[in-house]
């Protein structure tokens, strides 16, 4: 059997070539200019280098930790080729240098290539088209609104995978993607996906189905199949989504999941008893620009996930079976720099055990006139998994921030997990400083009470004398607390069991 990502292909290259004589026939009239090459519009070299030395404080150092040419340095040096043409397309190309593992116990230095992309596009009188071939490609950019087949960091996350992709959009409105990936280095045995996609669109709304096949290749026998249905409206002010997901296994083969809809047992409250075992349900409104004169403007959100048992998507919205609410205002005042946020979520998630979830949140943040600004948030929840005891996520989160020409300081009290025997306090102190204009020095110290006393640290000091050149030399995990709300960050739970870290990086780009 032809594989089904090998027909998309063919398809495609044939595609290609009927629109490339199309095309080739409607310039033959302009003999001058089909005898013509057309210049390159641009074509250059760039490129990076990227020393990074971090030194991790062990007991007992090892070298995989404390040399430069450890498999854990992150120094690079890139290239990329760039050369942009009307009428040939444009092609881009990426190759590193870096320390890397070859075999099982040796680490050299390699040079690889990293990232490829050659795009052709061309528009006729009533419709356009493009043909993009790629490899390694960080984002697949699929048009999902709500609910997506692919979502871009998990397809790309792995850095290995090659394919195709078509797009083609009519001036009536309609629009149709074709895609393939492997989404591995092995061709014989990496898995694959192919995607289809088209959709209508006129002023009220679009209206979109869009199918996902991924063949496991050596990982698995059954090829998994999800078909979307998407509902797009809008009309002054409010805005409609809804979406519909259907997944399923077989051995081999292209096929269409289905499922029994169960409309018996609809009793008025709980939608997803209608749903068949391998089915997703997805909704959210709008209401926006909701005008209160003198005072500010208010946005109304709802949204609604019914997943069910039996339904998968790996390269699309992770989870397990579940259902739940979430309604959010959001309020921008007017005449004061002053935002707030309102939700409440409530949902039911099953596991191995059920759980019901009930929670509210709320934040405001202000920015004063004298340089000053602050932000309160808190949330008050529960879940109960059908233990003796409730488990409580509470949270109050306050800070302040104060700024002056070259300085700006923030510090943060947050109480978590109020009541129960988690309780804890978190404290921070961070900020930046503009020594002038090439030099800057930013801090973070974070501080938390349970049970024990846990701290983490992290200064940097930064030197760019133009935009081409950037070195720091830092101290710390980076990572901790790096949340735009520093003390609600989940690393931080992590911070009694590794130990602080060394940096120095220079960079330079050309």
């Amino acid at each position: 059997m032809v594989a089904p990502g090998r027909i998309i292909v063919c398809l495609g290259i044939a595609l290609v070539g009927l629109l490339s004589c199309g095309a080739a026939a409607e310039n033959g009239a302009d003999s001058t200019q089909s005898q013509l090459p057309t210049p390159a519009n641009e074509i250059g070299f760039g490129g990076r280098f990227e020393f990074r030395l971090q030194l991790d404080e062990q007991s007992n150092p090892f070298p995989w930790n404390a040399s430069t040419h450890a498999a854990t340095d992150l120094s690079r040096f890139m290239v990329d080729f760039r050369a942009l043409t009307k009428r040939y397309g444009s092609l881009y190309l990426k190759g590193a240098a870096f320390w890397g593992l070859v075999g099982s116990d040796d680490t050299r230095k390699r040079f690889r290539f990293e990232q490829g992309d050659y795009l052709w596009a061309h528009d006729l009188t009533h419709f356009g088209y493009s043909v993009r071939i790629f490899a390694n490609e960080r984002r697949f950019f699929v048009s999902d609104l709500i609910a997506p087949l692919i979502a871009d960091d998990l397809a790309g996350e792995t850095g290995a995978n090659g394919g195709v992709r078509i797009d083609a959009a009519t001036n009536n409105g309609w629009d149709a993607t074709a895609l393939y990936s492997l989404l591995a280095d092995d061709v014989d045995t990496a898995p694959a996906v192919s995607y289809l996609r088209a959709a209508f669109s006129r002023r009220l709304g679009t209206i979109s189905a869009s199918y996902l096949i991924e063949t496991p290749g050596s990982r698995g026998v059954d090829n998994h199949a999800i078909v979307k249905a998407e509902l797009i409206t809008g009309y002054k002010n409010a805005f409609v989504v809804l979406a519909y997901q259907q997944s399923g296994y077989r051995e081999s083969g292209w096929f269409f999941p289905s499922g029994k809809w169960n409309w018996g047992e609809y009793d008025g409250t709980n939608f997803s008893a209608v749903l068949p075992a391998g089915g997703a349900a997805f909704g959210e409104a709008r209401l926006t620009s909701l005008r209160w004169n003198g005072v500010g403007s208010f946005r109304l959100v709802w949204r609604y996930e019914a997943v069910r048992e039996e339904f998968v998507n790996h390269l699309g919205l992770p989870g397990t079976s579940r259902v739940g609410h979430t309604g959010g205002a959001y309020f921008v005042a007017e005449k004061a720099s002053l935002n707030a946020r309102l939700r409440y979520i409530k949902g039911t998630r099953s596991v191995l055990e059920t759980e019901d979830n009930d929670a509210v949140e709320a934040s405001a943040w202000a920015a004063l006139k004298n340089n000053m600004e602050c932000f309160l948030r808190g949330g008050l929840g529960r879940i109960d998994d059908g233990f003796i005891y409730d488990t409580k996520k509470n949270y109050i989160h306050a800070a302040v921030r104060y700024r002056v020409t070259r300085f700006l300081a923030g510090a943060h009290v947050m109480w978590k997990d109020l009541e129960t025997v988690y309780s804890e306090r978190r404290f921070a102190f961070d900020g930046k400083l503009a020594i002038n204009p090439n030099w800057g020095f930013h801090w973070r110290f974070i501080m938390r009470k349970d049970f024990q006393v846990g701290q983490a640290s992290i200064f940097r000091i930064e030197f760019r004398p133009n935009q081409r050149i950037f070195a720091y030399l830092g101290y710390g995990r980076e990572y901790y607390g790096d949340n735009p709300f520093v003390l609600e960050d989940r690393d931080i739970g992590l911070t009694r069991s590794l130990a602080g870290r060394w940096v120095v990086m220079l960079r330079g780009d050309f």
